[in-house]
């Protein structure tokens, strides 16, 4: 058995085997290729209006297909490691893997295409393949002995997981042929800000106060900065859900009530927690060159920039506001810090269970040489290109515009699978 890691509290004695998270992020990059190809293929709709089904479907391939099952693949690594509590059935997640990808998968044809049965099928595959994940991923949680700020802040992204999904999953009997559950309008809010602000922005708020020290030697925030983060997590993931069904079972409220909800959450997510980490890495101790930084800047950056669009499309009312918001937060602020830390962790998996081992006794590759920082820094700047042309396209809608951010996506989705795959058959 491998020695486990430990480095101020941290543990690998209880982590998954590798094929668990490694499965998660092979398909996760796999649906940034299918994104691209989707946006290439209906450039002329893509960005067009947030209630076409094109648009719905691309938007669950790049959310559903690559953010959540990159964090749900972290996480089986995460919780064992940060709280020393394993994952029961972590063995299952490959199959939770499984599950997640072919939902999304029916799920996006289904309304893309019109096809409510495809829609229905999702959802029996989807619903129990987040069940298990969330009841197992809890009942780790609940044995964990660690009591941190990030064991804190990944039992907050849970709930909100939990939530997001139930909503989530509501809704789409719409799509199914069933009768939408009350005002589309309301529930989708709800469902956004909770997915945003509390699951996605949940997530990456507490994992980064051990990844960002952990691999960067950047200074974690004040435990006063921890709080208050915690706190606008904790809004994220009780009040927007709170105010849909209030408002859809009890009495309508004004718009003002859904802006109030989402608020707090999406702020310390998108401007308080970028602002305290880019501070962090502008006085990191380690100064050598590293893409994966690169990575964490531009979604940090994004996060700013998306909040700011979310502000004067409040104001101006302008459509094509909210949809630059949504990719700057959906392509910039989550996919680009989620590419990036797919970069540093998997060749670091692959590394620790197949390289540490041989220490002293066979030569062994670095985590450098696994994946190259060239690479990196190639895949860095295809996001980049993808995500600015995507900003354009979203704010002029216009088909070639659109249809150069879909290649670059599919070309960004493709390096991303090669690399990651790459590294995860690397045997020696």
């Amino acid at each position: 058995m491998t020695a486990p890691f430990s480095q101020e509290g941290l543990s690998t004695l209880q982590a998954p085997p590798l094929r668990v998270p490694g499965t998660f992020f092979v398909i996760a990059a796999f649906f940034v290729l299918v994104a691209g190809v989707a946006i290439t293929v209906a450039a002329e709709t893509a960005f067009a209006s947030n209630w076409l089904p094109t648009t719905i479907a691309i938007t669950h391939l790049l959310t559903l297909g690559f953010i959540s099952n990159t964090m749900c693949g972290a996480l089986y690594q995460m919780i064992p490691v940060v709280g020393g509590a394993r994952v029961p059935m972590a063995e299952a997640g490959v199959w939770v893997a499984y599950g997640i990808g072919c939902g999304v998968l029916l799920l996006t044809v289904g309304i893309s295409g019109g096809q409510p049965l495809f829609v229905d099928l999702a959802l029996w595959v989807l619903g129990p393949a987040l069940a298990f994940f969330v009841l197992t991923i809890t009942l780790a949680l609940t044995r964990a002995p660690a009591k941190t700020p990030t064991i804190t802040g990944i039992k907050l992204a849970i709930a909100a997981l939990l939530l997001a999904a139930t909503v989530g999953l509501w809704m789409a009997h719409g799509h199914a042929g069933y009768e939408f559950p009350g005002d589309r309008r309301l529930f989708i809010a709800g469902h956004v800000a909770t997915a945003l602000g509390g699951w996605v922005g949940g997530l990456l708020v507490a994992v980064s106060w051990q990844v960002v020290p952990m691999f960067y030697l950047a200074a974690a925030p004040s435990r006063q900065t921890q709080l208050i983060l915690l706190g606008c997590i904790a809004t994220a993931v009780i009040l927007p859900s709170t105010v849909t069904l209030f408002s859809t079972f009890v009495a309508p409220l004004p718009d003002l009530f859904f802006l109030i909800a989402g608020a707090p959450g999406l702020l310390g997510a998108l401007l308080l927690h970028p602002l305290a980490t880019l501070r962090s890495l502008w006085r990191r101790k380690r100064r050598r060159r590293d893409h994966t930084v690169r990575f964490w800047q531009t979604g940090l950056f994004s996060g700013l920039l998306g909040s700011l669009a979310i502000a004067v499309a409040l104001f101006t009312g302008l459509q094509q506001l909210w949809f630059c918001a949504g990719w700057l937060l959906v392509w910039g602020w989550a996919g680009a810090i989620m590419h990036g830390m797919l970069y540093r962790i998997v060749p670091f998996l692959v590394w620790f269970n197949r390289m540490s081992p041989l220490l002293g006794r066979a030569p062994t590759l670095t985590t450098r040489q696994l994946l190259p920082d060239k690479r990196i820094r190639l895949a860095w700047l295809t996001h980049c290109a993808s995500l600015a042309t995507g900003v354009v396209a979203c704010l002029f809608v216009t088909p070639l515009t659109a249809q150069i951010a879909g290649v670059l996506l599919t070309v960004a989705g493709g390096m991303m699978l090669f690399n990651i795959s790459r590294v995860l058959l690397t045997d020696i």
